[in-house]
């Protein structure tokens, strides 16, 4: 299994632990792998830019990975080449309770850096600037530890790192949402952001 593989494993299992549906369609799932993908951007490269990321993660999810017939963690309900031609949309569903348990370990791997995209957001639609980047993320790291019961869903310590929070903001700046100097943000789109996010590191 390569990296790419591996990597969307996890967020795979991510995906569909935020989905309050026994069944999924398919299609949902690989767009929230990608979107997934998208904010994880500057954490982990996916694919070659030659590659169509999309299809890597069909691969992933469909009946050659995690939807295998004999063990794999999802069961697909559908032909995929239907969902291919836009015919009758195919359903995923978690096969049982082992593998919701193995699904819940693996998006464990990922919940800490959307954590930390969250936070940052959270921080910036709550008016902090980060004018002084350095100075920033550290008292961040400080207030977070110290109030992390604030937060709309547990903690996990290892979202509490300067190099995350940094990332996360080369991302905001990479998307425009925070302008290079960081005195302009855009916060109707970091407020999609942050829904996205919550909705994905909400366990149902």
């Amino acid at each position: 299994m390569d990296l790419l593989e591996l990597m969307t494993d996890r967020i795979s299992a991510l995906a569909m632990l935020s989905r309050s549906s026994s069944q999924v369609q398919f299609v949902d799932v690989v767009n929230d792998v990608a979107l997934i993908c998208e904010w994880m951007q500057f954490e982990v490269i996916f694919c070659k830019p030659c590659e169509d990321l999309r299809a890597l993660i069909a691969v992933v999810v469909g009946r050659s990975g995690l939807s295998h017939i004999d063990y794999g963690m999802l069961r697909l309900e559908g032909d995929e080449e239907d969902e291919i031609e836009g015919e009758v949309p195919i359903k995923l569903e978690v096969r049982n309770s082992m593998a919701r348990d193995l699904l819940l370990f693996y998006s464990n791997f990922l919940r800490p850096f959307l954590q930390s995209l969250y936070i940052v957001i959270a921080r910036l639609l709550a008016g902090d600037d980060v004018i002084e980047e350095s100075k920033t993320i550290r008292k961040w790291c400080r207030e977070q530890i110290a109030n992390s019961t604030l937060l709309p869903f547990p903690l996990l310590l290892e979202a509490v790192n300067s190099d995350s929070f940094r990332n996360s903001l080369r991302f905001l700046r990479y998307k425009a949402i925070l302008s290079s100097d960081s005195k302009h943000f855009d916060r109707e789109q970091a407020e999609e952001i942050r829904m996205g996010l919550l909705r994905m590191l909400e366990i149902q």
